[in-house]
């Protein structure tokens, strides 16, 4: 996403509570989220995890050789410093934990179904036996 202000001219906000607003929002004294803000929440958190899916899958693809944990790793790292990067620009992005979470999660997800969808094909694949 582009940024909202030009850049150095916001504030760092960083929100470090998992889910912070989701329940209690801070403009809100006390209430809740209506329905269609939660809603939005709920879907960006999705959007979050299925952009990072596809990387660790890549990943495992692309080099046979990776485990599983280093692809989820390297989706932290790359998460991080998306995150790192909208709090140096300081043009109007809040830093946010859920994005570093949920982005790993897609990562995670990415992963399991990697392993699985090789497990799978291996599964189907009849034994090839070699001719000495």
């Amino acid at each position: 996403m582009a940024p909202t202000q030009p850049l150095g001219t916001s504030g760092h906000a960083i929100a470090w509570i998992p889910g912070e607003g989701m329940w209690q929002p801070s403009g809100h004294s006390g209430a809740g989220l209506f329905a269609e803000e939660r809603d939005m929440i709920v879907c960006l958190q999705i959007a979050n995890a299925a952009m990072f899916t596809p990387l660790a899958a890549l990943l495992l693809f692309s080099f046979p050789s990776l485990g599983a944990l280093s692809a989820i790793a390297s989706c932290l790292f790359a998460s991080a410093a998306i995150e790192a990067t909208q709090f140096l620009m300081a043009a109007g992005r809040t830093v946010d934990i859920d994005d570093l979470l949920f982005n790993t999660l897609g990562g995670a997800i990415g992963a399991l179904i990697t392993r699985f969808s090789r497990y799978a094909v291996r599964m189907q694949a009849p034994a090839v036996r070699h001719r000495a």
